[in-house]
């Protein structure tokens, strides 16, 4: 797949890092967060903001497969987060499409954030779970999870 000079990316990710490390973070640091690592070939600092999810002591972060970055926690990675104004650091590990704690993962995240539920028109089991049927497994096609470790309470 070719890639387009232009993304929108470029002109929203310094926007969002800018807010969310500001005093004004308040609403949007309520499920985005800045995630910084180190790339794996490069060996350079990057920042990226993300969506995420609490999973008990634990975040949970979905991402295309189409973007790279992700590519740098296989196998696992220390990171810094910037989480509601507050610095963590931690341990994350990407979860690719082939991996199988991938739908568990994706499922887990379904089931805690209505509106992924409802933009892949999946549903809650009585338990409150979400079923690991074609349809979620159709919705989890071509994402990467990445979880985040023993994250405290911000």
């Amino acid at each position: 797949m070719k890639r387009d000079s232009f993304s929108i990316y470029k002109i929203w990710n310094p926007i969002a890092i800018r807010l969310l490390r500001s005093p004004l973070h308040g609403a949007m640091s309520r499920n985005t967060l800045l995630i910084t690592y180190r790339g794996r070939k490069s060996g350079r600092s990057y920042t990226v903001p993300v969506n995420y999810a609490r999973d008990g002591s634990d975040l949970l972060i979905l991402t295309a497969h189409e973007k790279t970055w992700w590519r740098s926690l296989i196998g696992g990675a220390p990171v810094t987060l910037h989480v509601r104004g507050v610095e963590h650091k931690a341990q994350a590990e990407a979860y690719p499409p082939d991996d199988e704690r991938m739908l568990p993962a994706f499922q887990q995240m379904a089931a805690l954030i209505k509106p992924l539920r409802r933009a892949f028109n999946l549903t809650l089991d009585d338990d409150g779970s979400v079923p690991a049927d074609e349809a979620t497994r159709a919705a989890a096609d071509g994402k990467v999870m990445i979880r985040v470790m023993d994250v405290p309470q911000s």
